[in-house]
């Protein structure tokens, strides 16, 4: 789903939280007042569409090379044990290095 905002009087971001990615627009028109509101948010739709069609062939992932896999693999296992523990005890703390567990 494409979200957006207006970074100032005529520059409209667009965001993607599927794929992280965004896309400012500049729509001149709104500057001055020379167009109507309605027509600047016909604008902005309009470019909304484009990023919602262009971002609908993009896939979710990454490809990774393998090595790159096995490197992150350990990192991610430490950090869902962390959450295993905090789910367990309550406790935020972080423990690289111990697989989530800390010494008592």
């Amino acid at each position: 789903m494409v979200t957006g905002l207006w970074v100032n009087d005529y520059t409209y971001q667009m965001y993607d939280a599927r794929t992280h990615r965004h896309r400012r627009v500049v729509v001149f028109a709104r500057d001055g007042g020379l167009s109507e509101p309605e027509e600047v948010a016909d604008i902005v739709a309009e470019y909304k569409e484009r990023f919602a069609a262009e971002l609908r062939e993009t896939p979710n992932w990454q490809p990774m090379p393998r090595e790159q896999q096995h490197e992150l693999g350990p990192h991610l296992n430490e950090i869902k044990e962390t959450k295993r523990r905090y789910r367990e005890t309550n406790n935020h703390r972080y423990a690289p290095g111990l697989g989530g567990q800390l010494h008592a």
